[in-house]
């Protein structure tokens, strides 16, 4: 009897070519897939900052029109533009996902004196204060430490609510 010796691939091998190019294209899908929902979240975290950054240039632009001074950004060099220093936490604070707020310091008329305040701005919510919901409310309160409000002693307080 002669055996014959075929050349090819037994069962074994076959099996064990398929199960490694099966983990080969596994592996392959998962980076691809996660690369995918990776890039996908650097795009938004992006948008979101550029829309951010907007948005707070948009509000320092409104707050120089009206004279105050950003503690950041302010000319700290004059005396009389800035009172003592405003913590990082009080600079620019987002109380909310619709509200942020931020401490800013005017010089008065004649430049003598700084005074502080914490201005405010919030999305309306429907209740009796902020009644529109499509609106973006601005309050300036009359401040020294960024956290609580004068309200009265003060000659120079206003605390003013505009839509």
């Amino acid at each position: 009897m002669f055996i014959k010796t075929e050349k090819g691939f037994s069962l074994i091998e076959l099996m064990i070519g398929l199960f490694i190019a099966s983990m080969v294209s596994i592996s392959i899908f998962y980076l691809f897939d996660r690369g995918q929902k990776d890039f996908t979240q650097l795009s938004n975290t992006s948008e979101l900052q550029t829309e951010a950054d907007a948005i707070f240039t948009i509000l320092e632009r409104d707050l120089s029109r009206g004279g105050f001074v950003h503690p950041i950004r302010g000319d700290i060099s004059n005396a009389a533009n800035c009172k003592s220093n405003i913590s990082s936490a009080n600079a620019v604070k987002i109380v909310s996902s619709t509200e942020v707020s931020a401490c800013f310091d005017k010089p008065s008329y004649d430049g003598s004196v700084a005074y502080r305040y914490k201005v405010t701005y919030k999305l309306g919510d429907g209740t009796a204060d902020l009644p529109n919901t499509n609106t973006l409310y601005k309050k300036t309160e009359r401040t020294d430490n960024c956290t609580s409000t004068i309200t009265s002693g003060d000659p120079n307080y206003a605390s003013t609510i505009h839509l």
